[in-house]
């Protein structure tokens, strides 16, 4: 299995993590990631660049997918080791 590595840029005023996967192992763009959040329905997929977008619904408290920063983000593909992440975690990176 190979590992993963995550860069990210959150948008605050949009609520919208912005990211790249790349594999640790050469630095290459991994295509078609599973990215998100455990136990809701929020995710997305990196696409052919390793690029991917994941909208956070924040600050509705009465809507059922509602992220919060402690909330766990999961990055999966084939191939690969899943790796977890908070979105506290993210928005410090």
């Amino acid at each position: 299995m190979f590992g993963i590595i995550l860069i990210t840029q959150i948008v605050t005023s949009q609520n919208i993590l912005n990211g790249k996967i790349l594999s640790k192992d050469n630095n290459e763009p991994i295509s078609y990631v599973n990215i998100g959040i455990i136990n809701k329905d929020v995710g997305t997929v990196s696409d052919e660049n390793g690029d991917f977008e994941l909208i956070l619904v924040l600050g509705n408290e009465y809507y059922v997918n509602e992220t919060n920063e402690k909330d766990s983000i999961l990055i999966s593909s084939i191939g690969f080791k899943s790796q977890k992440f908070t979105v506290l975690e993210l928005q410090k990176n």
